[in-house]
């Protein structure tokens, strides 16, 4: 019997079977408090240490918006430049439209059927105190398929962030929804710790 990590039984500590890369290459205009945002993302979802052999591929054409300090060392930036205390109301968001072109190889797209997808996220600090922020921070993606199915994936999390002169470190918790069709995590609390620069 097959014993690689993967196949392992009860709670698994480390799975390899969550590994896989990106390459994002892009264009980015910014002006004023908002960026735009055209680039592709090349996403390879390897099947580690799995029998099956499987790898999901997809090239994805991005159309992307977002407010400027939506991007963490923009807000980073911003919190180091303006210390606050108490309460505070600062939302940043951001959308984006995929589109999965699919040109007949499939080393442009393997094991899926993807044609569309949107996708949003909404970033709220609520508290400050000098260089610490606590965030709601949610997100969301749909698909659409060759059949016309939807597919999705959501989170709501809840970020207590130090933001440093060199980095930041955010330690988050939260609620994930994943109904996408390669690799879905199900429905599921996650918890850990996200490093920034």
């Amino acid at each position: 019997k097959y014993k690689g990590m993967g196949y392992q039984g009860g709670d698994i500590v480390f799975d390899t079977r969550d590994i896989h890369y990106s390459l994002n290459p892009g264009f980015r205009y910014e002006r004023g408090n908002f960026i735009y945002d055209a680039n592709l993302l090349h996403d390879c979802f390897h099947d580690i240490d799995r029998m099956y052999g499987l790898t999901e591929i997809w090239n994805v054409i991005r159309f992307e918006f977002m407010t400027r300090n939506f991007f963490p060392a923009y807000r980073r930036a911003e919190v180091l430049e303006n210390y606050r205390r108490g309460f505070v109301f600062e939302p940043n968001y951001s959308a984006a439209i995929w589109y999965f072109p699919w040109w007949g190889h499939q080393w442009v797209q393997h094991a899926h059927e993807y044609l569309w997808a949107a996708e949003t996220g909404v970033n709220l600090s609520f508290y400050r105190h000098d260089r610490f922020s606590a965030e709601f921070r949610g997100d969301a993606r749909v698909y659409l398929d060759k059949q016309r199915d939807i597919d999705y994936i959501t989170g709501l999390y809840l970020y207590a962030i130090k933001y440093g002169s060199h980095g930041t470190v955010a330690i988050f918790g939260g609620w994930l929804l994943d109904r996408q069709s390669i690799k879905p995590r199900g429905n599921k609390l996650i918890a850990g710790v996200r490093f920034y620069h």
